[in-house]
C-alpha cells in the first residue's frame, strides 16, 4: 500500500494557464525551471510540455525556487504556486497536487501564488515574500484555500499573513506528514482507514480512532476507539482517554492504542505553534 506523503509542492506553467491544449514553454523554460527545481533541493513530480510540477521538503524551499525561477525568467512570464498537502498524484482534487494545478490554472502571467496551508509553515525571513492578506479575486472564490502573492511581485509584506495570528495553532507530526489544527481546519482526524487525514498503520489503532478539535478553550482530543489513546505530556505522567476527551496542552505525544513509551513509527507528536 503506498504511503501518503504530505508535502510542499511547486507547480509551474507557461502564461498563467493549466488547461490541457495550453501552449508549450519556450524553447529551455522548461530545462530553467527543473535546474532551479533541483538548485533547491526540489524533486521532479512530472514534466510537461505544459506544465511542470516538483515537491519540496519544506515550503521555504519551494517559495526560494519559485522566486528565483520568477526572478530569471522574466521573458517567458511563467505563473508559479507553492502547495503544502498529499503530493500523490491520485489525491482528492481540493488537497495535494490537484490543488496546486487548480491554482496554477488560476494564476496569472509572471505571478507567484501560495495556499495559506503553504504560508503558514514559512519560517522567519521567508514570510517576508508572502503578501500581508490573501488575494481578493472571485476566481479564488470557490477554493478552500485562501491565496496569497508571494515571490519577487508579491507587493507590500509583513512578517507573518494577518490570518495567522487570529489564534494559536496546534501541530502534528506523524512519520512524514504535518498537519496543522488551526481556524482554517478545526477538525483532524486519527486512525487506521486511508481516509483519516493522519493514517496510522498500527493493527491496535481503530479505523477510526480520533479526532483533535479546535474548540474556544483549545485543542481537544476525542477519543471514538477500542483501545483508547495514551496521551504523554511533557513532564508529566501519561494519561489514558478511551471514549472521552481531553485537553491538549502540548507539547507531546499520543498513542493510538498503545503507550506513548513504545517506541515505533507511528506514535504522532504534537506542539502549539
Amino acid at each position: 500500500m503506498p504511503e501518503r506523503r504530505n508535502l510542499c509542492m511547486l507547480v509551474a506553467v507557461p502564461g498563467g494557464t493549466a488547461e490541457p491544449d495550453a501552449l508549450p514553454f519556450q524553447d529551455g523554460v522548461r530545462e530553467a525551471l527543473a535546474r532551479i527545481v533541483t538548485a533547491h533541493g526540489g524533486t521532479l513530480l512530472e514534466r510537461r510540455l505544459a506544465s511542470l510540477a516538483a515537491s519540496f521538503k519544506s515550503c521555504d524551499a519551494a517559495l526560494r525556487a519559485a522566486r528565483e525561477a520568477l526572478e530569471e525568467l522574466p521573458f517567458a512570464t511563467p505563473a508559479i504556486v507553492i502547495h503544502y498537502g498529499c503530493a500523490d498524484g491520485g489525491s482528492a482534487p481540493t488537497t495535494g497536487l490537484a490543488f496546486a494545478h487548480r491554482l496554477a490554472a488560476l494564476a496569472r502571467p509572471g505571478e507567484g501564488l501560495a495556499s495559506a496551508a503553504a504560508v503558514m509553515l514559512l519560517d522567519g525571513p521567508a514570510r517576508q515574500l508572502a503578501s500581508a492578506q490573501p488575494l481578493a479575486r472571485d476566481s479564488f472564490a470557490t477554493l478552500d484555500w485562501p491565496v496569497f502573492a508571494v515571490g519577487a511581485r508579491a507587493g507590500t509584506v509583513t512578517s507573518m499573513p494577518a490570518l495567522t495570528r487570529l489564534s494559536q495553532r496546534l501541530r502534528l507530526r506523524h512519520q512524514q506528514d504535518l498537519v496543522l489544527v488551526e481556524e482554517l481546519r478545526p477538525l483532524v482526524r486519527l486512525g487506521r482507514a486511508l481516509g483519516n487525514d493522519l493514517v496510522i498503520m498500527d493493527a491496535r489503532a481503530s479505523r477510526q480512532h480520533a479526532r483533535i478539535e479546535l474548540r474556544p478553550d483549545g485543542f481537544v482530543l476525542v477519543d471514538s476507539s477500542s483501545n483508547g489513546t495514551w496521551v504523554g505530556l511533557e513532564g508529566e505522567l501519561e494519561t489514558w482517554v478511551r471514549d472521552g476527551e481531553l485537553l491538549l496542552r502540548g507539547p507531546g505525544r499520543l498513542g493510538c492504542g498503545f503507550s506513548t513509551a513504545d517506541i515505533r513509527r507511528d506514535l504522532v507528536f504534537f506542539d502549539l505553534v
